[in-house]
């Protein structure tokens, strides 16, 4: 004789309705998570410019000349310097410093393109520029993008 523990046909259901309820509520966090991070990387792909460029931060403004003191021209820090324009392709133009070492013809001095990055405007990494002409004896080409600092205002782009 078989003295084992027989489950009522009540206990088996209430597992398996139980095991159903989990299962049902997992299904529909899962759904609900999938629903809000497609909707988020969405919101991302079409902003991402938004979230890349910025011309203006934290009040600092656009135009290298409105910088707080030694962060305007090269001038500043008793460096020779040149201004120039670029005009691109499409017509939008871009400016830029060179830090030019007064005997580079001369020695022969290397040139450095210096891009100074997706915030502000050239003037804000002035000191990063006097650093390399000053240790590395190279020139420096500063070169803002189009829509910063003191070149056209047009809205960056990946593309532009």
């Amino acid at each position: 004789m078989d003295t084992g523990t027989i489950e009522s046909p009540s206990s088996s259901s209430a597992a398996s309705v139980l095991l159903n309820g989990i299962i049902t509520l997992l299904w529909r966090g899962g759904t609900v998570v999938a629903g809000i991070s497609a909707v988020a990387i969405g919101l991302l792909y079409v902003k991402q410019e938004n979230l890349l460029y910025f011309p203006e931060i934290n009040g600092i403004p656009r135009r290298p000349s409105k910088n707080p003191r030694r962060y305007r021209s090269p001038e500043e820090h008793q460096i020779p310097y040149e201004t120039h324009l670029i005009r691109c392709d499409d017509g939008v133009t871009i400016h830029s410093w060179l830090l030019l070492h007064p005997d580079s013809l001369r020695e022969r001095r290397p040139t450095l393109i210096f891009f100074h990055g997706n915030a502000g405007n050239i003037g804000l990494r002035l000191p990063n520029a006097i650093k390399m002409y000053q240790h590395l004896n190279a020139n420096v080409l500063m070169v803002e993008y189009r829509g910063y600092g003191d070149s056209d205002d047009v809205k960056p782009t990946e593309a532009g």
